[in-house]
């Protein structure tokens, strides 16, 4: 997986980069992300809120009703300040969810603007 960095920090600004660890932060804790910076094997830690994480189009499975259902990643809202997820029901019918943690699918909002 890929982020885009959203900070100024060197020339990293508006590229995208490897994702080599995730560290979250647990409740109330920030999350942090470690980017491959170079071939040289630097790496750069970001706080999740720098980072725009590469997820759309990407499978995912969550939790929901009581078991798991195949869903999709539709990717960051910046009117949200979040990621929009979407997964399907045996029904047929489509849900979607935001939440602020692409790493913590299990808190989640289904208030969307």
């Amino acid at each position: 997986m890929k982020a885009k960095v959203k900070v100024d920090h060197r020339d990293m600004k508006g590229n995208s980069y490897d994702i080599v660890r995730v560290v979250n932060g647990g409740e109330g804790a920030s999350s942090f992300v470690t980017l491959r910076y170079n071939e040289g094997g630097i790496l750069v830690d970001f706080n999740l809120s720098e980072l725009e994480i590469l997820n759309e189009g990407k499978y995912l499975e969550v939790h929901r009703n009581h078991n798991y259902r195949d869903g999709v990643w539709l990717g960051y809202c910046p009117i949200n300040k979040g990621y929009i997820l979407e997964y399907n029901m045996p029904s047929g019918r489509k849900f979607k969810n935001l939440v602020k943690n692409p790493f913590d699918k299990s808190n989640y909002s289904t208030k969307i603007k």
